[in-house]
């Protein structure tokens, strides 16, 4: 055994009085705290009732312990402190100095006492609520087109807690992308509903939702782009082309442009595309769709096709239709002057008709009174022209006839008529009269009745009367003018033709009598 010397004896005794007289002062070996019990229980309804029971004796006795009730129920046995044998045995007694009994944590201070040695140690039992919540129900996920129209309905999760079921309550996180492109189809989101205890102690269920998706979509609806562009000027339909603007990235407006026969004729938008469930248009093309031409008519179709950032797309026929709206070029014969309205002829030989593309027909309608009197002079007809082109497209234009017209009058020369009756008999001629046959309308023969004593003696045919342009209205005649000679008399007979225009002659006829009666012996 080494020995010590000088000051580093006196440092030795020192250090080992002053420790002597602290584990003296507490009474026991043991550490402060370190005794002391902080557990989570679970089984057990709030507010939890922790009773405890020391064993101890005036013997050293160890373990010294604590036995800890909680519900009445043997929870656990715990170790006490380590006693200091100052005299012999210690005598140690412990005692409970404190409790707080709360709903979620209830604590316990029991203090041990060393009555031999002197000294106390303190140690602490803290028991709290571990049981959580039991989620007996989560809402049960289901397919839905978009991210935005995933709902959380933390009112359908329903708990049960040890402690205090009605005061249990669940929350509802953002739902969290687990699987697949953000916000496209296929994509996996979840809810996690949180239900949380008066205790704060909480338990999770997850609401999973498959994605749909949804289709890009084009502004705005089908059909409402559809352009109809007429063709005019000398160009055809077959001249019509177009050129489409568009972009590998969303540059609006969309548009095109319209050319005839190399021209530009104008420029039409294309339609706007907006991304399925609000994502972003990665890509707009066109293409031509089935082109068709006709005669009159030529048709392109504009397929555009928006594609957003899942890949998914859309198309959009916008459609542009040509059509001949070129009416051929029509020029009629010059007007005319014609006598009568059976003159008036149409005359297609005469017409100059051409078309931009191709002409169908030429017609010509029947004379048609534009002013005056039907078939009189001065009057004016029409002969419309029509020219029609292979898409039924068509022009007129008129020719205008003006009538001369024609009088009415007779056929027999002047004089022809002219005519000597020999009077035979009992009759002189002096004694004759005549009478005219004639009547309003057209009545033939017209006449002249030589008349003694009231009977008719003979008849003489009247003037052939001729129509002009118009039809006749009246034939009439003046009184017979009686020309008086004893032996030779005669009448004068004027007749009138009369025709619907107004238009008159006049025709005079003679008629002679003679006495070849010999007188009686």
């Amino acid at each position: 055994m080494k020995k010590l010397h000088g000051l580093s004896l006196c440092l030795f005794l020192a250090t080992f009085l002053l420790q002597t007289q602290t584990v003296f002062s507490q009474g026991f070996s043991t550490a402060p705290g370190t005794l002391d019990v902080t557990e989570g229980v679970t089984g057990f309804n709030c507010p939890i009732t922790v009773q405890g029971v020391c064993y101890f004796s005036t013997e050293t006795v160890n373990p010294i312990s604590v036995d800890i009730f909680i519900g009445g129920v043997l929870y656990n046995n715990y170790p006490g402190p380590a006693p200091i044998d100052c005299q012999g045995p210690s005598f140690v007694t412990c005692e409970l100095i404190n409790s707080n009994v709360g709903f979620c944590e209830t604590t316990y201070t029991y203090r041990w006492t060393n009555v031999t040695c002197g000294g106390t140690f303190d140690q602490t039992f803290t028991f709290s609520d571990a049981q959580p919540p039991i989620i007996t129900s989560c809402p049960v996920g289901f397919p839905v087109p978009c991210v935005e129209n995933i709902v959380a309905t933390p009112n359908l999760v329903f708990a049960t807690d040890n402690c205090a079921t009605p005061n249990v309550q669940a929350v509802a996180s953002a739902p969290m992308l687990v699987s697949g492109q953000a916000n496209c189809p296929g994509a996996v989101y979840e809810i996690t509903y949180t239900a949380t205890d008066i205790c704060n102690l909480s338990a999770t269920c997850i609401q999973t939702f498959t994605l749909t998706g949804q289709n890009p979509t084009f502004i705005p609806g089908p059909g409402s782009l559809n352009q109809n562009f007429p063709v005019m000027g000398a160009a055809c339909v077959a001249d019509a082309d177009l050129a489409v603007y568009y972009s590998n990235s969303p540059i609006n407006p969309l548009s095109v442009d319209v050319f005839v026969d190399g021209v530009l004729m104008g420029n039409f938008p294309g339609p706007n595309a907006n991304g399925g469930c609000g994502n972003n248009i990665d890509l707009i093309d066109a293409v031509f769709g089935n082109v068709t031409v006709g005669t009159c008519t030529k048709t392109i179709p504009v397929i555009w096709t928006a594609t957003d950032a899942c890949g998914s797309s859309v198309s959009f026929t916008q459609i542009f239709t040509f059509s001949d709206g070129q009416a051929p070029e029509i020029t009629c014969p010059p007007d005319m002057t014609v006598n009568c309205f059976e003159d008036i002829m149409a005359d297609l030989s005469a017409v100059l008709a051409s078309d931009n593309c191709a002409l169908a027909s030429v017609t010509g309608s029947d004379p048609i009174l534009q002013q005056g009197e039907l078939n009189c002079a001065g009057s004016t007809y029409a002969i419309t022209y029509t020219a029609t082109d292979a898409c039924g497209m068509i022009s007129t234009c008129d020719q205008t006839f003006t009538l001369l017209g024609e009088n009415p009058t007779f056929q027999e020369t002047p004089g022809a008529l002219d005519t000597s009756i020999d009077i035979m008999g009992a009759m002189c001629p002096s004694e004759a009269g005549a009478v005219c046959n004639w009547s309003t309308e057209l009545i033939n023969p017209i006449s002249i009745d030589i008349i003694f004593n009231g009977l008719v003696y003979t008849n003489v045919a009247g003037p052939t009367p001729l129509a002009g342009c118009s039809d006749i209205d009246r034939v009439d005649c003046t009184q017979p003018v009686f020309n008086f000679d004893f032996c030779t008399p005669s009448f004068t007979v004027e007749w009138r033709v009369l025709d619907f225009c107004g238009n008159e002659d006049f025709y005079t006829q003679i008629i002679s009598l003679f006495d070849i009666q010999p007188p009686s012996v």
